[in-house]
């Protein structure tokens, strides 16, 4: 049997306890991990701790489009926007300075067809999500925005559990 010491073990638990709540509700100097760390409980998707965001609704080229029915997520982590665009999978490079979001390359995804409905809205989505140049978060929503009025609105679901 293996006895830790309590005292190496504080040290341990204090910063754990810093860094979540940290990323619950505020933007601070450490942009690329808190952008989108979606607060609330474990995930398989996301490698910093939080659930992936949910999209709600999103507005391309004056048409707005809903997600209703649809499983469209969005996480980051090193660099790298990712998630799932309702049909595939896919992942966008970029870079976060401040409150700007910088691609650094193209999105790439999966290539699985489905429903052509469920084809459109994931076509809508990542032309989208192309275009996003800032971002802006209050607590459990954030809002992806770029030229053209484009507007990407997320929910954390892991919110709408407590």
């Amino acid at each position: 049997m293996t006895v830790r010491s309590a005292t190496a073990t504080i040290p341990l638990l204090l910063a754990a306890s810093a860094a979540l709540l940290g990323a619950c509700d505020t933007i601070n100097g450490d942009n690329e991990r808190l952008l989108l760390a979606c607060p609330g409980g474990a995930s398989t998707k996301d490698k910093e701790g939080g659930k992936d965001w949910q999209l709600l609704e999103g507005t391309v080229a004056g048409r707005t489009f809903r997600a209703v029915g649809a499983e469209i997520t969005l996480a980051f982590h090193d660099a790298r926007l990712f998630g799932h665009g309702g049909v595939n999978r896919y992942i966008a490079p970029v870079r976060v300075s401040g409150r700007d979001i910088v691609p650094t390359g193209a999105i790439v995804t999966t290539r699985m067809a489905g429903p052509r409905a469920a084809m459109r809205r994931e076509s809508d989505y990542l032309a989208a999500l192309g275009k996003v140049t800032r971002y802006r978060r209050s607590g459990e929503h954030l809002q992806l925005l770029g030229a053209d009025g484009v507007v990407l609105r997320f929910q954390c679901p892991a919110c709408n559990d407590r």
